[in-house]
């Protein structure tokens, strides 16, 4: 879960799309100019409302060196003091 606020570039909107700080790069890269990798999806269009859905269908979670979250498409697991768990979705 996150916001962005870029008043003028984002327009105001609700997402449930799956982004990664990853996805960060496309904006950044831009800002100095650097070339984006092509071997693999990385979103920032959604972020702009440029593309409407996420090129993601899976999304994995570290807590340091730990596997702490898994999502694949609308199904995540969670992992917790008592082993992983499915989440519950509305």
């Amino acid at each position: 879960m996150g916001m962005i606020k870029w008043p003028g570039r984002i327009a105001p909107r609700v997402s449930n799309e799956m982004v990664s700080v990853h996805d960060f790069l496309p904006t950044l890269s831009s800002i100095i100019g650097a070339k984006l990798p092509t071997d693999r999806p990385i979103d920032g269009a959604c972020f702009t409302g440029s593309q409407e859905k996420s090129s993601r269908d899976s999304l994995i979670t570290f807590v340091g060196d730990e596997i702490a979250g898994v999502r694949w498409r609308a199904f995540p697991c969670i992992r917790s003091n008592s082993g992983w768990q499915a989440e519950t979705r509305r």
